[in-house]
């Protein structure tokens, strides 16, 4: 039996696929040969779409506390995580205590009755700014850890209502209790809405006061971390390139002028970029809003896109 040899198989195989692209160019109504995209894994979660124009439909906002930049470097897995996709050198929160922290990341403006307050909703304790929430037209979730009822407004156990935002927000309060959800519920928590493919444009996903290290348990916050992020990279949305995923804190704890991490997780980041530039969250917001196409609230109108185009987010 005669046998090809395995150099003029290569060539044969290589003249086949010429062939078909030339067919494809020459026949208009052909169906395009369609080339496999990088594959995205737990080891290599960035990057797989870097340099092509992004058509993210969801942002996740993964809050931790109380902890300056330096805190990354005992979190092993997002410390890795940083490194394999990205992080910014110069992020800042905007202010103190927690509260006012979550209505500037969420509006670009503290309101008077917020500002250096931690607070439960109500009285002078509220927003009437627009917000994000507002911006998706219903499409949002609050996702809480610990939460006993939707759209909890009073602080019991490890949940915290002044970590979750949304209650603040009057103009969102008919929306806010289909809309802010236990973290783990079996319905309609997270990890359902990452398996049925149903992941809303803005999230913000809210630990307990254990796994958001505001109680101290720096572990505990990398290890939600893990867990959270790992299953946001596997899922369906993630690997088609539609979701892009922010872990910062709320503020530092005193010590370090309000400089906080900023890790940013998604398909269209050169892995290992660390953004360079002053941030702060009304930089973030701005990185948000102009991912998903929305206008700027607030002071983050009058932010660049530096953040944004460092991350591969905007051209």
């Amino acid at each position: 039996m005669h046998h090809v040899p395995v150099t003029c198989r290569a060539a044969i195989g290589t003249i086949l696929v010429l062939c078909l692209l030339g067919m494809t160019a020459a026949r208009p109504n052909a169906v395009p040969v369609k080339l496999p995209s990088p594959a995205v894994t737990a080891s290599a979660p960035c990057g797989a779409l870097a340099g092509t124009a992004q058509h993210v439909r969801s942002v996740v906002l993964i809050m931790m506390e109380n902890h300056a930049t330096p805190v990354l470097r005992s979190m092993p897995y997002l410390h890795a995580t940083a490194a394999r996709c990205a992080r910014a050198a110069g992020y800042y929160a905007v202010s103190h205590p927690s509260l006012p922290n979550y209505i500037a990341l969420t509006s670009g403006r503290i309101p008077s009755g917020i500002r250096g307050r931690d607070c439960e909703p109500g009285g002078g304790c509220l927003s009437r700014d627009p917000s994000i929430f507002g911006q998706t037209r219903g499409s949002w979730r609050v996702w809480a850890q610990s939460m006993t009822r939707r759209c909890q407004r009073q602080t019991i156990g490890r949940y915290a209502t002044r970590h979750t935002a949304a209650p603040y927000y009057t103009r969102i309060r008919a929306q806010c209790r289909g809309r802010q959800i236990p973290l783990g519920g079996p319905r309609h928590g997270l990890l359902a809405m990452l398996t049925a493919d149903r992941l809303p444009a803005f999230s913000l996903v809210v630990p307990n006061v254990r796994d958001d290290q505001h109680d101290g348990c720096v572990p505990c916050g990398d290890r939600f971390a893990q867990t959270w992020i790992g299953r946001i990279v596997h899922s369906a949305a993630y690997g088609r390139g539609d979701v892009a995923v922010f872990v910062t804190w709320d503020e530092d704890d005193y010590s370090a002028g309000n400089h906080v991490p900023l890790v940013v997780v998604s398909p269209y980041t050169t892995p290992g970029v660390v953004a360079r530039g002053r941030f702060t969250h009304y930089d973030l917001l701005r990185t948000i809003e102009r991912t998903l196409g929305y206008a700027p609230l607030g002071a983050a109108r009058t932010r660049s896109d530096g953040l944004a185009r460092q991350l591969g987010l905007t051209s």
